[in-house]
């Protein structure tokens, strides 16, 4: 799908977040890519679910616009009995390993229609993933690609958001000037609460 990272890069990040004592770490699963099986999923699950993390988050593969998989023909129809048994399989080994469902979101183009379901162990729960999903929170995010949310409502009750994106790429990020990026931020933030 495009991803530059291996799935040893993965253990190994894990690996230094828990060294370095970060408390709640979240990962994340796609079910459904293309080519995948369900043997190999189920064998994702049982490896991440040995790993311990606070937060498992299950998505349903989805084809989305910046995505290098394209939607093509078929390619839902391919495996979708697989991915409806592997998300099957990965609910009922989470809740059998301690986990509970605490926030689920279904997106467009999803393969099987399926949802995502984010599962937590006890007093884990990211509140972030579930007021990024509600809308109905201001959310100030930092940090290369980042992404801030306004949301406000207009005299007559309408809701209106505002997305404030960060460079993707730390070395961008890095670059940008932090008293003018903090000026720019400020006008953003004025611009949207303060105009009717």
């Amino acid at each position: 799908i495009g991803r530059r990272h291996t799935a040893e890069d993965f253990f190994n990040a894990f690996e230094i977040a828990r060294k370095v004592g970060i408390k709640t770490i979240n990962c994340d699963l796609i079910a459904g890519l293309p080519g995948e099986s369900y043997p190999s999923f189920s064998k994702s699950v049982d490896a991440v679910i040995a790993l311990a993390p606070e937060n498992i988050t299950v998505h349903s593969f989805c084809v989305k616009k910046s995505a290098q998989v394209r939607y093509e023909e078929g390619i839902f129809s391919k495996g979708q009995n697989d991915t409806v048994k592997s998300v099957d399989y990965s609910q009922l080994r989470l809740k059998n390993s301690g986990y509970k469902p605490y926030y689920m979101y279904r997106q467009k183009n999803s393969v099987s229609n399926l949802e995502n379901v984010s599962f937590t162990v006890e007093g884990h729960a990211g509140i972030y993933n579930v007021l990024i999903m509600e809308e109905n929170h201001t959310i100030f995010a930092v940090g290369a690609g980042a992404v801030s949310k306004f949301v406000g409502y207009l005299p007559d009750g309408e809701k209106k958001i505002k997305r404030l994106f960060m460079p993707k790429y730390p070395y961008e990020y890095m670059r940008m000037d932090e008293q003018e990026n903090e000026k720019n931020i400020n006008e953003e933030i004025d611009k949207f609460f303060l105009s009717k």
